[in-house]
């Protein structure tokens, strides 16, 4: 490197200078500047109490550059007086003389054993140290202030210098003071730790001194431009300026890669740094020059302390531009309005991209963090937006993630469609898109170019009552006595007070989305309603979860559907619903302590009194003449987890069983039973109705079931083929050999030497399900097409109560691995089954070659995800068990 040099100081007259400096003394020195916090002494380390940023920052820089130990990090006694062995092994350190090849021991007390034997023995031999005479150094002694600036100032070439000025100690410590080593620095006699940090930290930005020219008794000295004492050992620089830019982005259209930096026009590798939290503000840095590589390298960064105002404004729906004057308007948190003029060619920064125009629709009546840099009369506007996302579906071969509160929302996270990219779990460590699971709540920060993104994932919820619903200012729940701000997107007819709910939140806290908890409502088929003999109370005969038909009494003030009932009468004809006695129903009851029955949720829903998980029908039974209901017996078969066509439940799932009659008044109690799913007998004849709680589900909480009879009671999977190729068998005949997927294993099926043109005589292409017989060697004799996607045929193939069965249709929607099938078009469905563990192929139509891969029923493209691209799906049965999935993009 070349190194340039300016004139400091001009002709010094060795016996005036002797004088001149008798009476000079080190001084505490307070430039009044106020510190900036780095990122970099912000987020990494931590510190005592009580320390301030300043000494955060000195520390972090130290300790990046191994000048001090780590040790450094907690409750740093800022007052314990520093060792003569501490310091002088600091200096050596930040010139990176820690190893000693020599085998003389200069000091007595410095054995070869001692811990800083390599560093006192290195400046020793470089004729800094010159130890305490007589052969010691008096390692463990504090060292004085004169005795630290002697250390560094010879290290830095200023020896002569301060000799001329008048040598040890007092000229030692004017030199320091003028050349501000001593900035920041006490005025006792001895080194404390907090002196340490600040003269060691100034030696990394105080230029070093050579020796110029000698003129009789004039001497002229010189301070290069740029070099400091760890540049000239270490090539570390110090430097300031504007960061000008960042992440591929550039101030002025500049063409600069991700890992790289602006900073007042020079390009800075910055790898491990975000420099868009610097963008447009005035910067101090440590940079490592490589001449190698002719690279400059990113070691340290922060605020500069030069003048610059930033202002953080968290806008909420209260802020807004004045296009016409320019002038922006926010309030702060006390309701107090603010004004800033905002220069015309300011620069606006949003989610980590330059915007060149419409700043007021990004900056009028949105929720948004603004960071207003103003140098001067220059303003840089640097605004973070993020828009939440809750995850339903994952489609892992596309990266894209579709929201749960509006399936047809989604993003994509897709790296090589981003210039720069990041996830991070909490805004903080780097995780993959594999990472990401159901339920998970994304924080998304996008540019409006669509170039730049990053995603904050939080994984919390909260449980508990919700206890009260505030929309002053904006909506608030309170849950479990914590009030949670409620995302905009989520909406108000999905809760309501004393629901039972699991709430999830993003990062900061906010609820995005709620479900609604079991537990607090039980299942009821309520069979008849009387009253006591007084008229006083209501009484009702019912079927409860725990199989038991008892006769429970009716609170006072009960709650039907919402609403509110002042006398058992009233209750009464709302529960007969205008019918001479009541029908008999399943419903949802919660009781008192008492035991008495004081809400009951009916299937029948009111919008303006019940919130979205109160209970309704979802698969209803089916309505008809005996006839039609002989032939519609569906089947239940508890390995499938299946009853019928779309009714899907798990061991868990609460059973009602009732006869299938209309009177249901003068039954004896042992008709009446409840049980659960895993309990149900397989294939058995019934005729069911399923219930919901939530807006959509997957697997049913509650079946009531009639005309169950728990007493009654494999085919090859289809292949989906890939290619056809030609080969010989173990005959030496040229046969042809489909290659394919059955299940989610790779297969390879050789025709038969008889038949040794099957594949293709069959018009097998790639994409075809194929079935095969095979004889009773095992050759395949015969192969059959049984789904060709070119056609466009979406139907059931075969009936459901087949052995085999194979469907086609449009995906409707996948809730809890619960597949929908609509097979006339995705916006009904007509067939539901559990995809639960079981294989799902995807088959790209776009490609002729790799077109099949492994996925999950995340990849499925749904009609309530994207109604005009939702993905034809196969799926192959044994006895209502799902065997494959197929799905078609």
């Amino acid at each position: 490197m070349i190194k340039v040099y300016k004139r400091l100081l001009a002709i010094l007259i060795v016996i005036a200078l002797s004088c001149s400096y008798v009476t000079i003394n080190a001084v505490a020195e307070n430039d009044g500047e106020t510190e900036e916090k780095s990122v970099v002494s912000t987020e990494n380390g931590s510190y005592g109490e009580g320390i301030s940023p300043k000494v955060q920052k000195m520390m972090t820089v130290l300790k990046a550059f191994d000048i001090i130990p780590d040790y450094y990090d907690y409750n740093v006694p800022l007052t314990y007086e520093v060792s003569r062995s501490d310091f002088a092994a600091s200096v050596a350190r930040m010139m990176g003389k820690t190893a000693y090849n020599g085998s003389e021991v200069y000091f007595y007390d410095v054995p070869k054993n001692y811990w800083a034997f390599n560093e006192i023995s290195n400046l020793t031999e470089m004729g800094i140290l010159s130890g305490a005479g007589d052969k010691t150094f008096n390692p463990g002694e504090p060292i004085t202030k004169a005795a630290a600036y002697k250390i560094l100032l010879c290290a830095m070439g200023y020896r002569e210098y301060a000799e001329r000025a008048g040598g040890y100690p007092r000229g030692y410590t004017s030199v320091a003071s003028s050349i501000k080593l001593a900035k920041g620095v006490s005025g006792g006699e001895n080194v404390t730790m907090s002196d340490m940090l600040n003269i060691l930290y100034n030696a990394l930005t105080v230029n070093t001194m050579e020796l110029g020219s000698m003129s009789g008794d004039s001497i002229t000295f010189e301070t290069s431009e740029d070099e400091t004492l760890i540049s000239q050992y270490r090539n570390i620089y110090y430097g300031k300026g504007d960061v000008n830019g960042a992440n591929t982005v550039t101030t002025d259209g500049t063409v600069l890669s991700k890992d790289y930096t602006l900073i007042d026009d020079e390009k800075y590798k910055c790898e491990g740094f975000n420099m868009m939290e610097y963008i447009g503000e005035k910067v101090e840095f440590f940079y490592e020059d490589d001449d190698s590589s002719d690279e400059k390298k990113l070691l340290w960064v922060g605020r500069s302390e030069s003048s610059q105002e930033i202002k953080i404004i968290s806008a909420d729906y209260d802020a807004y531009l004045d296009t016409d004057t320019f002038t922006y308007t926010y309030y702060d948190e006390s309701g107090r309005r603010h004004r800033i003029e905002i220069d015309r060619s300011a620069l606006l920064v949003y989610n980590g991209a330059i915007v060149d125009s419409g700043y007021d629709a990004i900056l009028n009546n949105n929720r948004y963090e603004l960071k207003l840099i103003s140098n001067g009369s220059k303003h840089t506007m640097v605004v973070r937006e993020y828009k939440n996302y809750v995850v339903g579906n994952i489609n892992s071969i596309d990266h894209t993630i579709y929201d749960k509160n509006n399936p047809q929302d989604f993003v994509n996270l897709d790296e090589d469609d981003y210039e720069t990219f990041s996830i991070k779990l909490m805004g903080r460590d780097e995780i993959t898109f594999d990472d990401i699971s159901n339920g998970a709540v994304l924080s998304v920060y996008l540019s409006k170019d669509k170039k730049h993104i990053e995603v904050y994932v939080s994984h919390n919820s909260v449980s508990g009552t919700i206890e009260g619903i505030s929309t002053e200012d904006y909506k608030k729940i309170t849950i479990n006595g914590n009030e949670y701000r409620v995302d905009n997107n989520l909406s108000s007819d999905s809760y309501s007070i004393g629901d039972n709910v699991t709430a999830y939140t993003d990062v900061y806290g906010e609820i995005v989305y709620i479900t609604a908890k079991a537990g607090v409502f039980q299942g009821s088929f309520l069979i008849s309603a009387s009253f006591d003999r007084r008229g006083e109370y209501m009484y009702i005969r019912q079927l409860g979860e725990d199989s038991k038909v008892t006769k429970l009494r009716c609170a006072e003030n009960l709650i039907i559907d919402g609403k509110r009932y002042k006398t058992a009468q009233a209750a009464y004809t709302a529960l007969l619903a205008g019918e001479s006695k009541l029908t008999a129903q399943f419903a949802l009851i919660k009781k008192n302590s008492d035991g008495d029955i004081k809400e009951i949720d009916t299937v029948t829903y009111d919008k303006s009194k019940e919130t979205s998980n109160s209970l309704q029908i979802d698969v209803p039974f089916w309505y008809g003449s005996e006839t039609t209901y002989t032939q519609r017996l569906i089947r239940a078969n508890a390995n499938a987890a299946r009853i019928g066509e779309k009714i899907v439940f798990d061991a868990d799932t609460k059973v009602f069983i009732v006869p299938f009659v209309t009177d249901y008044d003068k039954l004896n109690d042992d008709e009446f039973w409840s049980t659960v799913g895993s309990k149900l007998t397989n294939d058995t004849g019934t005729y069911a109705q399923s219930y919901k709680t939530a807006k959509k589900i997957g697997v049913t909480k509650y079946l009531l079931l009639k005309g169950y009879d728990p007493n009654k009671t494999n085919a090859e999977l289809p292949i989906l083929a890939q290619k056809i190729t030609q080969g010989m068998d173990d005959d030496g005949n040229i046969v042809e050999t489909l290659e394919g997927y059955q299940g989610m294993s790779p297969v390879s099926v050789r025709a038969h030497e008889s038949v040794s043109d099957l594949f293709s005589k069959n018009g097998v292409l790639p994409g075809d399900v194929v079935t095969l017989t095979k004889d009773s060697y095992g050759n395949v004799k015969s192969c059959t097409v049984v789904y060709d996607y070119r056609t466009g045929d979406h139907k059931a193939i075969t009936a459901l109560n087949d052995i085999s069965g194979m469907f086609v249709g449009f995906a409707s929607d996948v809730v809890d691995n619960v597949v929908k099938i609509g097979f006339t078009s995705g916006a009904e469905y007509d067939f539901a089954i559990n995809a639960m563990s079981k294989p799902v192929l995807v088959y790209d139509t776009s490609k002729t070659k790799d077109a099949v891969s492994v996925a999950t029923t995340g990849d499925i493209v749904t009609y309530e995800n994207s109604p005009a691209n939702c993905s034809t799906v196969f799926i192959a049965t044994n006895r209502m068990q799902p065997q494959v999935f197929i799905v078609y993009k």
